[in-house]
């Protein structure tokens, strides 16, 4: 609002204990970030250090000024334990004390430096600012899980031992996947997908086709006409239909990819189809993809099939996000093609699976009595729905104890 561009100049180990902020164009960005680090030199047989410029990082101006300033979960828990973290308020930047060993308090430690006071405790039990979250996947997928992804990586750390793979039946854009293997918290993701569209995407980044699909999108000038000549093209290859799908859901109101979604019209700040077409940001997440491509085992079938192939398998462990069509709902059947889904027997499966299993389900009567009904426990979360509003979705699993470190997280009825 105040059209002004801004740039700050810091050190890499500064930057690095930032949260992340989501780069953007340069043309579209507010604040440059202009990173140094001190490297060894020879001068005259001398070892010296020079400060060198070893990146720039352009981003928009609220989305960076909320991701350092909101708290996470992370800040909040315990990994092992989840037990919880006290704030004490001085003038200087804030301490924290530990109540059990085993902390990772990165997070806590981040926002700690930076910043000086207290947080409310009325304050914890507002959603997660996905601005705060690495945006991992090239999707604007509609109920993807990057809120979620906080509170997964309390659980996945608390596993004992380390899960090898991690399964996830309706992988969609993928962000939970993809942040278990580039945090390193699963060895192997196997992705599973039904749609075709989606899964072309997923298959040309396997089958090592992610620079491609990068330079295509590079390459595209973004007008409506040009839109339109594109997707009405019939593809002749699998990465063709992946740049076709990812066109799709750039372009398309809110993302969706089932049959019936109209164009984007205004847009934001009325940039129209531009507002979410971002080359460079998502040829850059196309270039990383291909880091991890041989960690994915990607299968285009039905998720349950996939749930029951693993159950057995020693070191795995689901994460489970179905469509959500319980009690009649309709969003599931708006947003995704194959919305249909026997819900009785998800449930069954994952109360035979060996690893463990969380879910994440809206929050209906009948989700919670299947829960119970098969054993699991349940804890409500808060996230922010598209309309901006907050509402609470239901977390489903055999064992949520470590939850109960969650200050946003209760049960089903609780207070």
């Amino acid at each position: 609002a105040w059209r002004k561009k801004t740039a700050v100049a810091l050190t890499k180990s500064f930057f690095d204990r930032l949260p992340h902020l989501e780069p953007v164009d340069k043309a579209q960005a507010d604040i440059a970030w202009f990173i140094y680090d001190l490297k060894p030199v020879d001068e005259n047989g001398q070892e010296r250090f020079k400060l060198v410029k070893v990146d720039a990082v352009y981003t928009a101006f609220r989305p960076a000024l909320l991701a350092i300033t909101s708290p996470t979960p992370a800040a909040w828990t315990i990994l092992s334990g989840c037990s919880r973290i006290n704030w004490t308020r001085t003038s200087k930047p804030r301490r924290i004390t530990k109540q059990s060993r085993g902390l990772s308090s990165m997070s806590a430690l981040q926002q700690g430096d930076l910043f000086c006071g207290y947080v409310d405790a009325k304050e914890t039990r507002k959603p997660v600012n996905v601005a705060s979250v690495p945006q991992r996947s090239p999707f604007r997928y509609p109920g993807g899980k990057t809120w979620f992804v906080p509170t997964f990586r309390e659980w996945m750390r608390q596993l004992c031992p380390k899960p090898k793979v991690l399964v996830e039946p309706f992988a969609g854009g993928g962000i939970i996947s993809l942040t278990a293997l580039f945090e390193n918290l699963a060895d192997t993701a196997v992705m599973v997908e039904l749609d075709a569209d989606i899964a072309a995407v997923w298959k040309t980044v396997v089958a090592g086709q992610a620079g491609w699909l990068a330079n295509r999108i590079l390459r595209f000038e973004i007008t409506r006409e040009n839109v339109a000549e594109a997707l009405e093209r019939k593809p002749r290859s699998v990465k063709e239909r992946a740049f076709q799908t990812i066109l799709k859901n750039r372009t398309l109101h809110g993302g969706i990819l089932a049959n019936g979604a109209g164009f984007i019209k205004r847009g934001e700040n009325g940039k129209g189809l531009r507002s979410r077409w971002y080359p460079e940001t998502l040829a850059k997440r196309f270039t990383q993809l291909d880091m991890i491509k041989d960690r994915i085992r990607f299968i285009n079938t039905d998720g349950l099939d996939i749930i029951q192939e693993y159950a057995s398998a020693a070191g795995t462990c689901f994460f489970i996000d179905p469509p959500y069509t319980v009690g009649g709902k309709k969003a599931g059947k708006r947003l995704y093609r194959h919305c249909n889904l026997d819900h009785e027997r998800l449930f069954s499966l994952c109360e035979q699976v060996n690893g463990d299993a969380l879910m994440t389900y809206d929050n209906a009567e009948e989700v919670i009595a299947l829960a119970r009904k098969h054993q699991f426990q349940l804890r409500l979360i808060p996230m922010t729905n598209t309309h901006h509003a907050t509402i609470e979705e239901l977390v489903v699993g055999k064992n949520l104890e470590w939850m109960d470190g969650l200050p946003m997280a209760h049960e089903p009825g609780a207070a």
